[in-house]
């Protein structure tokens, strides 16, 4: 089945606190985006990769791609006002794929193992949501009371997440609303059944300046030997 990838690089990243976006911060000599493009062409040098970008930052992800001599095959987008916007005026470009891969762009630590069981899945099921358990005591606080909830129950959801290409074009089409942060919401709502998958638990997102040192961690003390 013929795959595709949707890097959802068109945030501004504000929590990051640089003068960039935290997708082209440099991470291990390169910016972070790069690292995400690179897993996905490593696993499959045959997959289409599109990547959501915010207009004013076009030309400087060419001036990127020039400096650094990058040549992995690429198709850019320009994003939209929000997430949604974004992937959907991507998912313009992918009429002639089965599957599609919808992939947070600050999120470089994915393997080609993982993403082979991810569109093992997705292609046997329809859609693959990649999610973790969580090992702390989660305690819900509001202005009228605190508890502790089940965490054998709390699962943390990442991104690549992987659907029919039919799935995930007929989600878009339904009323979008504030609430949905994933896409995995938006076919859960869409009346889709959804398949979930392990996920990695260093499979983070690279949103703030803690993120980005535990990221070097990762990079130095675990990922080489797990790639």
């Amino acid at each position: 089945m013929k795959r595709v990838v949707i890097l959802a690089a068109g945030g501004k990243g504000l929590r990051m606190d640089a003068d960039i976006p935290k997708q082209f911060i440099l991470f291990n000599n390169k910016p972070v985006l790069f690292h995400t493009i690179e897993a996905f062409f490593k696993f499959d040098q045959n997959i289409s990769i599109i990547i959501v970008l915010p207009d004013n930052y076009l030309n400087y992800w060419q001036k990127l791609v020039s400096d650094f001599s990058f040549d992995v095959p690429h198709k850019v987008v320009t994003g939209g006002e929000t997430r949604y916007n974004s992937v959907k005026n991507a998912l313009s470009f992918v009429e002639n794929f089965d599957l599609v891969a919808v992939h947070d762009a600050v999120r470089p630590f994915i393997t080609s193992i993982f993403l082979q069981k991810l569109f093992y899945v997705a292609q046997k099921n329809g859609s693959a949501v990649p999610i973790v358990s969580v090992s702390d005591t989660i305690r819900e606080i509001n202005e009228s009371q605190t508890k502790v909830l089940r965490r054998e129950n709390i699962f943390m959801v990442q991104t690549p997440q992987v659907f029919f290409k039919e799935w995930l074009i007929n989600a878009y089409n339904i009323q979008y609303s504030d609430e949905i942060t994933d896409d995995a919401m938006l076919l859960e709502k869409a009346g889709y059944k959804l398949t979930f998958v392990e996920g990695l638990k260093y499979n983070i997102k690279i949103t703030t300046p803690e993120d980005l040192f535990l990221a070097n961690c990762i990079s130095k003390l675990y990922l080489q030997s797990h790639v």
